[in-house]
C-alpha cells in the first residue's frame, strides 16, 4: 500500500526590534536617527514587512527590509506605529513611537529699542515680530508686563497701542514657542513725557529801577500735556530779580539799570526741551522817550499821521512840543501822540518834544515834512497856440524822489519830463479842451494834479489864435485876419474866399476897397455892372473900365 505524506518545514520566526523606538524628528530637517534599520534576533528571516498606520508625509517604510528613512515634511503628534515582520513560520511585531515637531525660527524686532512719547501715537507701532527660518510660533509671552496703554498679542507677538504712563528704559524678554521649542529675543522700551509749549505774557518786560513791577511775579504758561521738571535761564537776570528753576517763575525788584536784553528760557522733561524767549529792560525813573521814526514825510491832504512816543523810563506826567504843528496836525499834551492830516505844505521842520515827571525832564527832536505836487497854473484852462512853443509848465512843489506820468497822452510836439514833471514843447496839432492828470509816484506816496489844456489854431503864426472860446478871459487876442493876407476874415467870408489861405484873396479890379463880389461897379467906370452892355461895336466890359481903349473910361 502506498501513501503520500506532505511535509512542510517552516522558518523559525525571529524577534525584531529598533534601536530607537521613540523617534523625535524635526519637520523639514534631516535626522541623525534615520535611516532606522530593524534588528533581527534569532534564526529565521523576515520576508515581508508592514507598518500601521502610514508614516507621516516625507517618511518612507521599506516593506522588503523594514527600514524607516526620509525627512518629515509635516508635523505629527507622538503616535505609535506597529511594525510587523512575516516569514513562513509566522509573524512578529514591534511598536515604535514617532513625533514630528516644528522647526524653531529665530525671532527679532526692528527697532529693538523703542523710544515712545506718552499719550502719543508712534509710527513704530504696531511692531510685528520678525521670524527668520522655517517654522511658526504658536504662542508668545513677554516679561515683564507691558506699560499701561500698550498691549502684547500672545498669538502673534505684536506690540501695539498708545502708552499712557511714563517708563524709564526697560528691557523686555519675549519668548516665542512652537512644538519644536522656544526662541527668545529682547526689546527695550522707553516712554518719555510729552513736551508742552511754554510762553510768558508779557514777553517784553520794561521795568523801572528800584520800583516794583506790576508784571512780577511772572509765571510761565504751560500748554499741552506733559510737565516741565527742570527750568533754566540764560544769561543771568539783572540784580534784584530771581528765577525759580523748579517752576520757571521770575520774581523780585530790579536794582540796576539794564539795557534791553533777550533771555532764553528752557523747560525740560524726559521728552526733551522746549524753549521760550523774553526781553527785559530796566530803566531809570527819569523820562526816557523816543519816536520811531523821528523823520516823517507826509503828503498834504492825504497822509494820516499817528505817531506815539516809546516811553522806556519813568511815567511821563506832562508833554509839550515846540514850535506848534502845521495846519491839520495835532499834539496830545497828555500822551505825547502826534496825529491828524496835514492840510498845507511845510518844508522839513524840526520839532522839540519835551517829557516831564517829578524826577526829571527829557527833550528829543523829530522832523516833519509835508509834501505835495503843485503846478503854478491858473484855476481854469491853459490855452496854447498850434505851432508856437509854450512857456514850460513846471511844478513849484513835488514829492521827494518822485517820477512823473501824464494821462492821456499830450498832443503831438509836447512832452512831460518824467524826472521833474515839466510840460514843454511846441504843439503841432489842434486839440479841444482836455483834462490831463499828472501823476507823481515815489516809494512812499502817489499824488496827482489835474491841468486843463487846449491848443488853438494860429494859421498865420502871428501869436493870435484864429478864434477864441466863447467864455475866454485872458490876454490872447483873436486874429481878425487869420491868413495875414491883409483882408479881414469877415471880408473874406463875404467875398467867398478862404480866410485861412493867404493865396486866396478877394479880387478888387478898381481898387476901391470893395471886393468885386460886393462892388456894384466892378471896373469903376461909372457904369453899374447891370448897365454894362456889349452890343455891336459900342460895348462896355465890367472887367475893363475903358473897353475901347481910347483913354476915356466908358462912363
Amino acid at each position: 500500500v502506498t501513501t503520500t505524506v506532505t511535509i512542510t518545514v517552516n522558518d523559525v520566526v525571529p524577534t525584531i526590534d529598533y534601536s530607537v523606538n521613540d523617534l523625535n524628528l524635526v519637520n523639514n530637517t534631516v535626522s541623525g536617527d534615520l535611516p532606522l534599520t530593524p534588528t533581527i534576533t534569532g534564526p529565521g528571516e523576515i520576508v515581508s514587512w508592514t507598518i500601521s498606520p502610514s508614516l507621516p508625509t516625507g517618511l518612507n517604510f521599506d516593506t522588503a527590509n523594514g527600514t524607516i528613512s526620509g525627512t518629515p515634511t509635516t508635523l505629527a503628534t507622538r503616535s505609535m506605529f506597529t511594525i510587523t515582520g512575516t516569514n513562513s513560520g509566522g509573524a512578529t511585531s514591534v511598536d515604535i513611537n514617532i513625533t514630528v515637531v516644528d522647526e524653531v525660527p529665530a525671532i527679532s524686532y526692528q527697532p529693538d529699542d523703542l523710544s515712545l512719547s506718552n499719550n502719543t501715537a508712534s509710527s513704530d507701532l504696531p511692531l510685528e515680530a520678525i521670524l527668520t527660518g522655517s517654522g511658526e510660533m504658536v504662542s508668545w509671552v513677554i516679561s515683564p508686563s507691558m506699560p499701561d496703554g500698550l498691549s502684547f498679542d500672545t498669538a502673534t507677538g505684536s506690540i501695539s497701542g498708545t502708552p499712557t504712563q511714563l517708563l524709564d528704559r526697560t528691557m523686555f524678554t519675549i519668548v516665542g514657542t512652537n512644538t519644536g521649542g522656544s526662541a527668545t529675543t529682547y526689546i527695550n522700551i522707553t516712554i518719555n513725557d510729552e513736551i508742552p509749549t511754554i510762553v510768558y505774557t508779557p514777553d517784553d518786560l520794561a521795568m523801572v529801577n528800584n520800583t516794583a513791577s506790576a508784571d512780577l511775579p511772572l509765571t510761565p504758561i504751560v500748554s499741552g500735556a506733559g510737565e516741565i521738571t527742570e527750568w533754566t535761564i540764560e544769561p543771568t537776570l539783572p540784580e534784584g530779580l530771581a528765577f525759580d528753576t523748579s517752576t520757571g517763575v521770575i520774581t523780585g525788584t530790579a536794582t540796576e539799570i539794564f539795557g534791553r536784553t533777550m533771555f532764553i528760557i528752557n523747560g525740560t522733561n524726559t521728552g526733551g526741551t522746549v524753549t521760550s524767549f523774553i526781553n527785559i529792560t530796566v530803566v531809570s525813573n527819569d523820562p526816557m522817550i523816543a519816536y520811531v521814526p523821528d523823520d516823517v514825510s507826509l503828503l498834504s491832504n492825504s497822509s494820516i499821521l499817528d505817531l506815539s512816543p516809546i516811553s522806556t523810563g519813568g511815567v511821563v506826567t506832562e508833554w509839550s512840543i515846540s514850535p506848534e504843528l502845521s495846519a491839520g496836525l495835532f499834539f496830545n499834551n497828555t500822551t505825547g501822540q502826534l496825529s491828524g492830516m496835514p492840510t498845507e505844505m511845510v518844508s522839513r521842520t524840526q520839532y522839540t518834544v519835551t517829557a516831564t515827571n517829578d524826577d526829571g525832564i527829557m527833550s528829543i527832536n523829530l522832523n516833519i515834512t509835508v509834501e505835495d505836487t503843485v503846478y503854478e497854473v491858473p484855476s481854469g484852462p491853459i490855452y496854447l497856440l498850434n505851432g508856437s512853443e509854450l512857456t514850460p509848465i513846471a511844478p513849484i512843489s513835488t514829492i521827494s524822489n518822485s517820477t512823473f506820468e501824464i494821462h492821456p497822452e499830450l498832443p503831438e510836439g509836447m512832452s512831460l519830463n518824467e524826472t521833474d514833471g515839466t510840460i514843454s514843447g511846441t504843439p503841432t496839432e489842434v486839440m479841444a479842451l482836455t483834462n490831463f492828470t499828472v501823476y507823481a509816484i515815489s516809494s512812499m506816496f502817489n499824488d496827482s494834479f489835474v491841468i486843463q489844456l487846449e491848443v488853438l489854431e494860429d494859421t498865420d503864426g502871428d501869436q493870435n489864435p484864429d478864434t477864441l472860446p466863447e467864455d475866454y478871459t485872458g490876454d490872447l487876442i483873436e486874429d481878425l485876419d487869420d491868413d495875414g493876407d491883409g483882408v479881414s476874415d469877415a471880408n473874406e467870408s463875404a467875398c467867398n474866399t478862404d480866410s485861412q489861405d493867404a493865396n486866396s484873396a478877394p479880387s478888387d479890379i478898381d481898387d476901391d476897397g470893395t471886393c468885386d463880389a460886393l462892388d456894384d461897379d466892378i471896373d469903376g467906370d461909372g457904369i453899374l455892372n447891370d448897365e454894362e452892355i456889349n452890343i455891336g461895336g459900342n460895348s462896355t466890359n465890367t472887367n475893363n473900365p475903358d473897353s475901347d481903349g481910347d483913354g476915356i473910361c466908358d462912363g
